[in-house]
């Protein structure tokens, strides 16, 4: 498997959810028109999680994607890391975290990126 460069990670590191996917979709699709026939059912697979509505969660660490799903039910952090057995101050870094690999900047983008993908219901 091919290495990334130091240079290659950072940029990598630093795209933010939208970012990444148009990278990843770019390259698939790149390999999709090549001749090598035995990457084409495997890619087109990643093409599929690509569309999925909760795949940007996978760019999380399992306890980020917890945190952030808890955070979206309203819970304050207080109560969300009494459930999760962590404490207040590693709740805070999880969330925080999983917002900046997702490009949330505010706390309406938060509710809406819930909503776009699915994650929370809004009563009508």
């Amino acid at each position: 498997m091919a290495q990334l460069s130091s240079k290659h990670k950072f940029e990598y590191h630093n795209m933010n959810h939208a970012q990444l996917c148009a990278e990843w979709e770019r390259s698939v699709k790149v390999l999709l028109n090549s001749d090598i026939k035995n990457w084409r059912p495997e890619l087109e697979a990643m093409l599929n999680r690509l569309a999925t509505p909760t795949y940007p969660l996978n760019m999380l660490t399992a306890r980020q994607a917890a945190v952030f799903k808890l955070a979206l039910t309203g819970i304050s952090h207080r109560e969300g890391a009494a459930v999760l057995h962590i404490s207040l101050g590693t709740f805070a870094a999880h969330l925080q975290a999983a917002k900046k690999k997702l490009g949330i900047k505010s706390q309406r983008a938060f509710i809406l990126f819930g909503v776009k993908h699915k994650l929370i219901d809004i009563p009508v």
